[in-house]
């Protein structure tokens, strides 16, 4: 096995410890990310702020409606108790009562509409209450889902990491060095295949000196355009 072969199969073993360290960083984002269940809370607490506020506007509305219908039964017990006397007393009294009986039809209409209000308020924190029920198990079972693959995530990254060792050690420490340079420069990618006398990496052709180069010798060889490893297989 040539020194760039090696290279490259070291390449590809640390494509994979990459693509496993960013499944397992997904994961853990996705343990530790309960957005969700913050919002529906926090809209339930809205909700229930809000039931609250509305209760008390209905207890006040309550008290000022019966305010109300109390002096109507006094004017209407003055009234018509016998104490008042004269026709402009009467007319007058008649006049308090028909505009206290306005104020309390006002009130009422003011009530009812409060109660609806209430109504569709309380009905709203039911189903945000049920959501949150909802989500709150839907999170549990994906919690555990996601804790054994995190479990499995972590147990192959041990094993990729030990075998990316071994690969190490059988490695030129000068070539290695090489590789981890290209492979910091490149994102990732220091080893191209060369195919059809093409450096895969930047799908370039080479030119031919470079190719009998590639073909008689084990050293590794960087491409002219991209710089990355070149492996003729």
């Amino acid at each position: 096995m040539t020194t760039v072969h090696r290279l490259y199969e070291l390449q590809e073993l640390d494509w994979e410890i990459d693509r496993s360290q960013t499944q397992l960083t997904s994961v853990k984002e996705q343990i530790e990310d309960d957005s969700e269940l913050v919002r529906i809370r926090d809209e339930i607490e809205e909700q229930q702020n809000t039931v609250r506020q509305l209760h008390q506007k209905q207890s006040t509305q309550t008290l000022e409606l019966q305010a109300i219908e109390d002096r109507v039964k006094a004017l209407d017990s003055r009234l018509y108790g016998g104490s008042v006397k004269s026709p402009r007393e009467m007319e007058s009294g008649f006049s308090e009562i028909q505009i206290a009986k306005e104020q309390a039809q006002q009130a009422e209409d003011q009530l009812l509409a409060m109660m609806v209000e209430l109504e569709e308020a309380e009905k709203r924190m039911a189903r945000s209450s049920e959501e949150l029920v909802r989500m709150d198990e839907e999170r549990g079972k994906s919690l555990v889902t996601l804790g054994e693959e995190r479990t499995t995530l972590l147990k192959q990254l041990e094993g990729l990491t030990k075998d990316r060792g071994e690969k190490v050690s059988h490695a030129d420490p000068e070539h290695l060095v090489r590789y981890e340079k290209v492979r910091q420069a490149r994102q990732g990618y220091a080893v191209a295949r060369v195919e059809r006398g093409m450096c895969q990496g930047c799908r370039l052709t080479l030119p031919t000196h470079e190719m009998q180069r590639l073909r008689s010798g084990s050293e590794p060889i960087q491409c002219n355009s991209c710089a990355r490893i070149l492996y003729l297989s």
